[in-house]
């Protein structure tokens, strides 16, 4: 039996002065549902305690992994502190202040 280890890296973003994703999202899901979501991915990542981890596989459906890796790609361009951090595969996101 092979086990495969989920791998999320090539859902970020490449460029980040590129917001088509973010449009298409946008008019896809509606501008308001779309801001609801980017506000409820930006609450849970600022609510991570010091040391924190949210494991994306266990937090988020399928469905969703690549718009939530894009919109936590996001917070993290724009949050600028440093303070969170994907591990290699995109799986993980920690909080180190």
């Amino acid at each position: 039996m092979t086990t495969t280890t989920l791998n999320l890296k090539h859902y970020r973003p490449d460029d980040f002065k590129n917001f088509d994703w973010y449009e298409q999202c946008e008019r896809e899901m509606g501008e308001d549902v779309f801001r609801r979501y980017v506000n409820r991915v930006w609450g849970v990542l600022l609510a991570l305690p010091i040391d924190g981890k949210f494991f994306i596989e266990k937090m988020v459906e399928p469905e969703n992994y690549e718009m939530f890796v894009k919109v936590a790609c996001l917070f993290m361009f724009e949050d600028k502190t440093g303070w969170f951090e994907f591990n290699e595969e995109f799986t993980v996101i920690k909080r180190y202040k």
